[in-house]
């Protein structure tokens, strides 16, 4: 049998990483038994305490076992014969494999064929588990059925038959969050519900009192786990970045390679705003930020546009292939596959899929917004907020 660690991907794991000996380890077993002519290496791959465990053995006859330890219920995907390098799609479709919810204790996995088919067992994580796929595949189905029809409609030149399309497909993607919703409500106890929670907060940053009160539904031993600590933290963040509190300072080089820092504009209001090279949004960003500067006074307003990227060629030729007469500083290596690694990336709990967001900075280096989208309505949002902060003095 052989082990590996490999580096997760979630973004806010590594903020606990110290704690790791905090949590407690539970055995797990995963006992296979498949067709007679299923045979080779089966391969398991599980997330435990912020890394992406891999685990592997031969076996022949159908039969099988795999043992580890988990602090807590995880996702996990088993696969026979594995393909290694780059694969294509449809390589990746045509492997024999499956997802389940890997549990501690005996987990079961029993057919009469390969593992595509097979019925995985474990108690009430797996359980729960299959009736979220159940749902997710109702709505993929309805999802598909609609973009063949708009298809047809699109090669047809039926405008308004791809207007209705539009419509349903807009129907379908809502009725689907409501089940999630639904979902996570119903299930306070379970790891299922409490990683789809997680999931819906991986692309925004925690509005309180909302994002707590969720998390306050569900029961302790998830709050407590690992997985529970880590959203914990992510709120004890979001506290020190309400309105009314001091912005944490940041100390970035600019394009010259000289340090600025957002403390020494203090006296102005400030849009603070971050970016990330590695996304595709980048022409959107940087037209917001053109439209800020051309419709909020440069007297009163200052930009300070924080770039994420792993290569500072890269980001000098991205800002050169767009309009940036505001300062830009650079958060080199600033979040990685694992998370934020630098200290301004976790002051801020920023993550890739949290990117670009922004906040509004008065005078006195308080925030004064935080969660700022950058749209064409953004400029009269920051007008607003700086007549409404004028006003009240």
């Amino acid at each position: 049998m052989k082990k590996w660690l490999m580096p997760a991907c979630r973004a806010a794991i590594v903020l606990l990483c110290t704690s790791n000996h905090l949590f407690a380890q539970h055995e797990f077993t995963v006992r296979g038994e498949l067709g007679k002519d299923q045979q080779g290496m089966i391969r398991i791959t599980y997330s435990n305490r912020g890394e992406m465990v891999k685990d592997s053995v031969n076996f022949k006859d159908g039969r099988f076992t795999l043992s580890g330890k988990i602090t807590s219920p995880t996702q996990a995907v088993v696969v026979i014969n594995p393909l290694y390098g780059r694969i294509t799609y449809d390589q990746y479709m045509a492997l024999d494999q499956q997802e389940f919810y890997l549990s501690p204790g005996v987990n079961t996995i029993e057919g009469k064929a390969g593992l595509k088919t097979a019925k995985i067992t474990n108690g009430k994580e797996q359980a729960s588990f299959r009736i979220l796929d159940s749902l997710h595949r109702h709505f993929e189905s309805l999802t598909e059925a609609l973009m063949r029809s708009g298809q047809a409609h699109y090669e047809a030149k039926d405008s308004m038959g791809v207007q209705l399309v539009r419509d349903s497909m807009t129907a379908v993607h809502t009725q689907s969050a409501l089940a999630d919703s639904n979902f996570i409500l119903s299930y306070p106890d379970c790891f299922v519900a409490f990683d789809l929670f997680v999931l819906r907060y991986e692309t925004q940053t925690l509005k309180l009192p909302e994002a707590q009160t969720a998390f306050e539904r569900f029961t302790a031993p998830i709050r407590e786990s690992y997985q529970g600590k880590l959203f914990a933290a992510r709120i004890a963040k979001a506290r020190h970045l309400a309105t009314g509190t001091m912005v944490p300072d940041i100390n970035l080089l600019d394009t010259t390679g000289q340090q600025v820092s957002l403390s020494s504009l203090r006296g102005k209001y400030v849009l603070l705003g971050f970016w990330t090279t590695l996304s595709g949004g980048v022409p959107a960003f940087m037209q917001s930020l053109e439209q800020i500067r051309l419709q909020v006074d440069p007297s009163t307003l200052q930009i300070y546009a924080v770039g994420i990227s792993p290569d500072w060629n890269f980001w000098t030729q991205t800002l050169s292939r767009h309009k940036s007469s505001w300062i830009n500083v650079i958060d080199l290596d600033g979040i990685t596959g694992t998370g934020a690694k630098s200290e301004t990336a976790k002051a801020f709990d920023l993550g890739i899929m949290r990117l670009p967001q922004g906040y509004l900075i008065g005078p006195e280096g308080k925030i004064l917004a935080g969660g700022l989208a950058f749209d064409e309505h953004l400029a009269a949002t920051i007008q607003y907020l700086i007549k409404q902060k004028q006003t009240d003095k």
